[in-house]
C-alpha cells in the first residue's frame, strides 16, 4: 500500500500479485468478465495488460453506501518471466472525503474544543473499516479470476 497524490486524486494505491497457471486468452476473458460483472469501465487493454475505471456513478451524486466498496480505478497485469506467469492486479481508493471530514473536525476541534472528537474517532475507524472492506472485496475479485477452473 502507498499514498498515490496525482492531479486531483488523493488516494491509496494496493497491490495483490500471484503466480498463475493460466493461458493468456483466460486470464483476459476472466478480468473482462469480472469487470463488466461489477460495472467497471475498461479503458485500455494490451496484450499484457486491462486497465479500468469506475464510471457508473460519474454522472450522479452516489450514496457512501453505493460506493463504499467500489474501487476509483486500477489494473490487471500479466507477467511474464522465464517460463513463469504472475498477474499483478494495482487498484487505488480515493481518499480525498475521508480526508477533508478529518482535518473539518480537526479544525472544528481545534475552534471549539474537544467536544467534536469523537466524530472524528468515528470517521477514522469508518474508513479503516472501509478499507478492510475494499482490500477483501478486491481480493475476491482477484481469486475469481485466478481460480484454476
Amino acid at each position: 500500500m502507498k499514498l498515490k497524490i496525482k492531479a486531483f486524486f488523493i488516494g491509496l494505491e494496493f497491490k495483490i500479485e500471484r503466480e498463475v497457471d493460466a493461458p493468456l486468452e483466460i486470464l483476459q476473458h476472466r478480468i473482462t468478465g469480472e469487470l463488466k460483472k461489477l460495472d467497471y469501465s475498461i479503458l485500455g487493454r494490451l496484450p499484457n495488460k486491462t486497465i479500468f475505471k469506475d464510471y457508473k456513478y460519474a454522472g450522479r451524486k452516489a450514496s457512501p453506501f453505493e460506493t463504499w466498496e467500489r474501487i476509483n480505478s486500477g489494473s490487471f497485469e500479466i507477467i511474464e518471466n522465464n517460463h513463469h506467469q504472475s498477474l499483478k492486479f494495482l487498484f487505488s481508493v480515493s481518499i480525498a472525503g475521508p480526508l477533508f471530514a478529518i482535518i473539518v473536525l480537526a479544525l472544528m476541534c481545534f475552534l471549539i474544543g474537544y467536544m467534536v472528537f469523537p466524530f472524528a474517532l468515528v470517521v477514522v475507524v469508518l474508513n479503516i473499516q472501509r478499507g478492510i472492506d475494499v482490500k477483501n472485496k478486491m481480493q475476491r475479485i482477484f481469486n475469481a479470476v485466478v481460480q484454476s477452473s
